[in-house]
């Protein structure tokens, strides 16, 4: 394992591979503005730029990379090579922009979509990068407004889903032709329902960035998650359920984490499923949904009174493409894992 001496508590967790290869990847701060390509695997900055805004998301489409400023309520469209700005487009109270690598159409929610859904104030927007044209999204007449969640937007790697959530629900639309349908929403855990957090979730999300890295994608398009502090089922909590991108009627798999899941990465060549839990920085699943291997690091920037059986707090794993190898972010840096494909052994150290 290699520390990456990256500011880990003001990265967004939404780290890019620069090319289908991994050469490089995407690092964006969250405060700073400071936007990051760094190689691999020797991790060279090999370009930075100090773009002195205040983002909130770092995405990538087929026009480049977008970059969601809230306070201008703009898209910045952003060479990937040279990081020259190419484009400002606004959209309405701007929060977050996602796209896909073949896409040049980008799906944005504004600022009030994470309030109560009954409001109904929350937006949603297909934007048109060529022609800098924002459209929002209306709901169909037998959809309730009101039970869709439409925060956080989350695009399929293949460009033809886009999830949104609300607490602890995700919500699935197609997309095509730059229309959005939606389709289906997971169950919910219920209002009434008695959530068993305790001071070691605040612990967790007090030591990360403002988000974790939320929905995930496994790079062919085929499955989708979004682990959540509480899980994702009532009768059994703190587990991850794994679904095919089409349905929310059948399970992929469940990852059964343990206290408090918030971070999951697919290695499709090595069979795996990464993730996390309050007391190791790496768990090892199989594709099925069996645990394979924990790993405990002990990557906590500072022993807190009352948390010292914690873990480092991971809130991104960033999957190589070929596979066993990622790039882990922490509440205090990023490291590199070598991850052995047996997943029986310690994990290398470079």
């Amino acid at each position: 394992m290699t520390s990456l001496n990256l500011p880990g508590k003001n990265l967004l967790p939404c780290m890019l591979w620069a090319d289908a290869k991994g050469s490089a990847f995407f690092a964006l701060e969250n405060a700073s503005g400071v936007l990051r390509r760094i190689s691999f695997p020797d991790f060279v900055v090999a370009k930075q730029a100090d773009l002195e805004r205040k983002f909130e998301w770092l995405s990538l489409s087929a026009e480049g990379l977008l970059l969601s400023d809230p306070t201008g309520e703009e898209i910045w469209v952003v060479d990937p090579a040279t990081f020259d700005v190419k484009a400002k487009i606004p959209v309405p109270k701007l929060k977050r922009a996602v796209s896909a690598p073949g896409s040049f159409l980008a799906v944005a929610c504004d600022q009030d979509a994470a309030k109560n859904q009954a409001q109904t104030n929350g937006k949603l927007y297909v934007v048109n990068l060529r022609t800098k044209k924002a459209t929002q999204w209306v709901a169909p007449n037998n959809a309730t407004r009101a039970e869709i969640g439409l925060d956080n937007p989350a695009m399929s790697p293949d460009g033809h889903y886009v999830f949104t959530k609300y607490l602890e629900v995700m919500f699935r639309f197609s997309f095509k032709n730059g229309t959005l349908h939606y389709e289906d929403h997971t169950p919910r855990m219920g209002r009434g329902a008695s959530v068993a957090l305790d001071s070691r979730a605040g612990y967790a999300q007090k030591m990360g960035p403002l988000y974790s890295a939320g929905i995930t994608f496994s790079p062919d398009s085929k499955l989708v998650c979004m682990p959540n502090v509480s899980g994702n089922v009532h009768e059994k909590m703190f587990t991850t359920v794994v679904y095919p991108i089409n349905t929310f009627n059948k399970h992929q798999c469940t990852l059964d984490q343990g206290p408090y899941p918030q971070a999951v990465g697919f290695d499709l060549n090595g069979g795996r499923i990464f993730t996390q839990n309050y007391g190791h920085e790496l768990l090892v699943f199989s594709l099925a949904g069996v645990k394979k291997k924990e790993y405990r690091f002990d990557l906590k920037p500072e022993a807190i009174p009352g948390h010292e059986k914690a873990a480092g707090s991971v809130w991104q794993y960033l999957v190589h493409p070929d596979g066993n190898k990622i790039v882990m972010l922490t509440s205090d840096t990023g490291y590199y894992v070598d991850v052995p494909r047996s997943s029986m052994n310690a994990p290398k150290t470079k």
